[in-house]
């Protein structure tokens, strides 16, 4: 038997993922990072495969890598994902098309392949999927992006009634404004559209949270790692909060 536990991370290149990628490596877990983009930071236990998500045969070709080399899959965080700040109207076919392969498909291709592998250890498992504030209301600009994030909330109840009797634990952690690249793009194309400085619109931003302030990756990984650990052993189907108290308004 190997002597750590093992990890694969989705979309562990920047942002939520790099968070957790660290923190999960620092705790000495084998860290997986399945990303089209090379890693910003460097562990002795974090691997990065290239890997599409929304590529079907990729996904299976990287279970089978990670597989090759680990007995047991002990977590799962299901975190890539791709965003779009425009309404419907002014969202391109190629955009919705690329969100939803992404955000929605890819979620289904990682949790197809990592389930069975799973379901054979008497250990069970941990997964989480990322969520967002989008998961439980509305927001302006954001139907493509929101609908896969309401897709993803319901994965993570159906799953967690399906597989609970395999000892496998299943939560949704859901973000609200957190400091990532990812906003950061969002608000400097804001901006070009607007006219508006940036630095307002992050001040605006972080007016529209009750604690205000934008959450950091840092807090998320955190999260994600408690949903993972055993201290969360009656824990399945959740979609945890962390924003600010935005969705409390």
């Amino acid at each position: 038997m190997t002597d750590h536990k093992t990890i694969v991370i989705t979309g562990a290149s920047m942002g939520i993922g790099a968070a957790a990628a660290k923190l999960f490596a620092e705790n000495q877990v084998k860290v997986y990072n399945l990303d089209m983009k090379a890693p910003a930071h460097s562990h002795p236990l974090i691997e990065t495969i290239a890997c599409n998500t929304s590529k079907h045969s990729e996904v299976e070709a990287a279970f089978e890598q990670v597989m090759a080399k680990e007995q047991e899959l002990n977590y799962l965080f299901v975190n890539a994902g791709v965003h779009v700040y425009a309404t419907l109207e002014d969202t391109a076919v190629e955009d919705i098309h690329r969100i939803i392969d992404v955000n929605v498909k890819g979620y289904l291709f990682t949790l197809k392949f990592a389930l069975p592998i799973m379901k054979k250890q008497k250990a069970g498992g941990n997964i989480v999927l990322t969520g967002s504030d989008t998961t439980f209301v509305g927001k302006p600009s954001l139907t493509v992006y929101g609908c896969t994030k309401g897709a993803i909330g319901q994965m993570t109840k159906s799953l967690a009634i399906d597989y609970a009797q395999y000892n496998i634990r299943i939560n949704c952690v859901c973000p609200g404004t957190i400091d990532t690249p990812l906003v950061r793009h969002s608000v400097e194309i804001y901006s070009q559209q607007t006219g508006a400085k940036q630095a307002d619109i992050i001040k605006d931003l972080e007016k529209a949270q009750p604690l205000h302030k934008l959450g950091t990756v840092e807090e998320v990984a955190r999260l994600v790692y408690f949903l993972c650990s055993d201290q969360t052993p009656f824990m399945t189907g959740s979609l945890v909060s962390i924003d600010g108290g935005y969705t409390a308004q």
